[in-house]
C-alpha cells in the first residue's frame, strides 16, 4: 500500500533536484555583488506540490513535517537554495520513515473522502489569466452547454463557478487539484507571467491530473517560460482561432467531457453550441487584431466619441478593443466588412 506514497515522495524529491538545477548567478542591484538564485516560479510550484501531498496523506500521522515545512518556508535571511536543500532533506527523511514502516499514511486521507463524493461528481478546472476572460467565457458556455453542472466547473472569472464564500482560495484549489481534477490550461503570454497561474499548473502536474491545452491566438510557442513548464509542452492542444483544426479539436474536447461525465448531447444542439463558440472566439480575435480590416456599425443609437445612428459605420479607433466583444453580445454594434 505504501509504494504509491513512496513513489510520490520520490517524484517530489526529483522535482526539487530539478529546481536546484535552475541555479544561476546574478548581480544584485543593491550590493553590486554576485549572488546565486533559483527559478522562483518552479520553486513555488514545487512548494505547492509538497504541501498538497503532505496535507492529503500525512496531515495527522506526520503533522510535524507540515510544521517543519512552514518553518523552512518562513525563514528570514535565507536563500531559496538553502530552503530548497532543507526541504529535500525533509522529504528524504519522510521517505525513509514511510519505507521502514515508522510512519503510515493517514487511515482516511483527504483523497479518500474526495473519492467517495467528488470523484462520483467530476470537477473541471479552467486555469486561466483574467485578461483572457473572453476566451474563458466562450469555453465556459460550451462546458455548461454539454450538461455539466455549475458546481462541477471551477472557473474563477464567472460568478457561478467561483471559489465558495469563506473558502481559502489556495486551500480550495489545492484540494481539488489533488483529487485528480480534469484541468484545462488556457495558455497566453500573460498566463506565463502570472505566478498564480503557474502554481496551478505545477500543482496539477505534481498530482498527475489529466489536462487539455488551449491557446489564445497569437500565443508565442517559443516563449522560454512555456518551454520550461513542468507539463508536456509538446502535447497537442486547441488554438482558439476558429479554423478547421480548432473545430476538430473542440469536437475531441466535447467527446472527452461527455465520456468523463457520462453525458450525451443531441447532435443538432451540439452543432448550434459549436457554431456559437466559433462566433464568440471570432469576435474576440477580431477585437484583439488592431490591424484588422473588419468594420463595425451601430445598432440603434450608440455613443462613442459622438452619437452614431442605427446602421452608421463606426471608426474602429474610437472603440476600446476590450469593449468590442461585450458590445456585440449586447446587440449595440455588429460587424460590417
Amino acid at each position: 500500500m505504501n509504494k504509491k506514497y513512496i513513489l510520490q515522495i520520490v517524484q517530489l524529491i526529483q522535482e526539487g533536484e530539478r529546481v536546484l538545477q535552475t541555479r544561476h548567478t546574478s548581480i544584485s542591484p543593491l550590493t553590486n555583488m554576485s549572488d546565486e538564485y533559483l527559478d522562483d516560479t518552479k520553486y513555488e510550484a514545487w512548494l505547492v506540490g509538497i504541501r498538497s501531498y503532505l496535507e492529503n496523506y500525512f496531515k495527522f500521522s506526520a503533522s510535524a513535517y507540515i510544521k517543519q515545512l512552514d518553518s523552512i518556508q518562513t525563514e528570514r535571511w535565507t536563500s531559496l537554495i538553502h530552503r530548497t536543500k532543507k526541504m529535500l532533506e525533509l522529504l528524504k527523511g519522510l521517505k525513509g520513515k514511510v519505507e521502514s514502516g515508522i510512519i503510515h499514511p493517514d487511515s482516511l486521507p483527504k483523497e479518500a473522502n474526495i473519492n467517495s463524493v467528488e470523484r462520483k461528481c467530476p470537477i473541471v478546472f479552467l486555469s486561466h489569466k483574467s485578461s483572457d476572460k473572453e476566451y474563458g467565457d466562450a469555453l465556459e458556455k460550451v462546458i455548461i452547454g454539454l450538461g455539466i453542472k455549475d458546481n462541477q466547473l471551477i472557473y474563477t472569472s464567472h460568478p457561478s463557478h467561483n471559489i465558495p464564500l469563506d473558502e481559502n482560495i489556495y486551500d480550495y484549489l489545492r484540494k481539488h487539484i489533488a483529487s485528480g481534477v480534469y484541468m484545462m490550461f488556457l495558455w497566453s503570454d500573460q498566463y506565463l507571467d502570472s505566478p498564480i497561474c503557474l502554481n496551478e499548473m505545477g500543482a496539477a502536474w505534481l498530482a498527475h491530473s489529466d489536462y487539455t491545452n488551449f491557446f489564445v491566438p497569437g500565443f508565442n510557442f517559443e516563449n522560454p517560460k512555456f518551454r520550461q513548464c513542468a507539463v508536456d509542452t509538446n502535447r497537442m492542444g486547441v488554438t482558439l482561432n476558429g479554423d478547421q483544426h480548432c473545430k476538430a479539436g473542440m469536437i475531441e474536447f466535447k467527446n472527452k467531457l461527455l465520456h468523463l461525465f457520462g453525458l450525451e448531447i443531441d447532435e443538432a444542439k451540439w452543432i448550434a453550441l459549436l457554431d456559437e463558440f466559433l462566433r464568440n472566439i471570432s469576435f474576440e480575435k477580431d477585437a484583439n487584431n488592431r490591424s484588422s480590416t473588419i468594420q463595425y456599425r451601430a445598432i440603434g443609437l450608440v455613443r462613442f466619441d459622438r452619437d452614431y445612428k442605427d446602421g452608421e459605420i463606426i471608426p474602429k479607433n474610437v472603440i476600446d478593443p476590450k469593449r468590442i466583444v461585450p458590445l456585440i453580445k449586447e446587440g449595440k454594434i455588429e460587424r460590417w466588412s
